[in-house]
């Protein structure tokens, strides 16, 4: 394998651990953050992202459910309305899902740089 080979393969195998951590440490942050004390909790205390403010009524607040969304990623709240006519659901914003999906795109990067200097590689042995 010629130099060029091995530090494009470094490289991709850097992008992929990078992309990786990236992705598992975004998810597990949000996952905890949303779920700490409990979602329902969560919901009724801060609406379904902390930097959105609820859109219930205190009286269609006492009858919250949260839970984990994972499109978008983060805390979701569904309430009742109190005018019975249905309910309302509220979710996270798109930042944390795409800061997930940049990390698992870096991840993708990187497999295809180990991919592709592989076959390369493979391919020069066999002599075509």
């Amino acid at each position: 394998m010629g130099t060029r080979r091995r530090v494009i393969r470094l490289i991709g195998i850097w992008l992929l651990v990078v992309g990786a951590v990236a992705f598992v440490v975004v998810v597990g942050e949000t996952w905890a953050g949303a779920v700490n004390k409990g979602v329902d909790y969560k919901c009724r205390v801060e609406g379904p992202h902390p930097t959105v403010p609820a859109l219930a009524l205190v009286s269609e607040a006492v009858h919250v459910h949260g839970y984990f969304s994972w499109l978008p990623l983060g805390r979701a709240c569904t309430w009742e309305r109190a005018d019975g006519l249905g309910f309302v659901t509220a979710g996270p914003d798109w930042q944390d899902t795409l800061t997930a999906a940049g990390s698992a795109l870096v991840a993708v990067v990187g497999i295809a740089c180990v991919v592709t200097v592989d076959r390369s590689c493979r391919r020069a042995r066999r002599g075509g």
